[in-house]
């Protein structure tokens, strides 16, 4: 079992269960995204798309529906605004999990102002990661602490 696993984590399914809804990883900091997609892989959500902007959603084919996004709003680009508005615009199905900064609680506020439907502080505690995403599947919204 990995050193990481928790309870009701990865070692809580099956199997023979199957894999959880696609996601989409709009991540610029490469290490910070082969971190996130490993987890990922680990609690069984396949990676649909991995880029660094909503022009990559282009990328998807027609049979791909993913149903979370993931964007790193701490990455220093300022555009987290313009680039959840845009992709929330384009694939309303998608419901965004948003990465911050530790102390930017305005900006979380207006990430779900947005439509976010949580937000995760950086850095990232994977537990609380994954919950988030858990979450947004399940519709409810919320903050991970931080």
């Amino acid at each position: 079992m990995p050193f990481f696993a928790a309870p009701g984590g990865p070692s809580a399914v099956g199997a023979g269960e199957a894999e959880n809804p696609p996601v989409v990883l709009l991540v610029r900091d490469d290490d910070l995204r082969l971190l996130i997609r490993g987890v990922l892989t680990l609690y069984r959500y396949p990676v649909a798309l991995e880029g660094s902007s909503p022009e990559s959603l282009r990328r998807l084919g027609p049979l791909e529906q993913p149903t979370v996004l993931i964007l790193d709003a701490g990455d220093g680009s300022g555009t987290w605004r313009e680039d959840l508005a845009q992709t929330l615009r384009e694939s309303p199905q998608l419901r965004a999990v948003v990465l911050f900064p530790a102390g930017a609680e305005a900006s979380r506020a207006e990430a779900e102002a947005l439509g976010a439907r949580a937000t995760v502080v950086r850095p990232v505690v994977l537990r609380e990661l994954v919950a988030a995403i858990r979450a947004a599947i399940e519709g409810s919204s919320g903050s991970a602490p931080g």
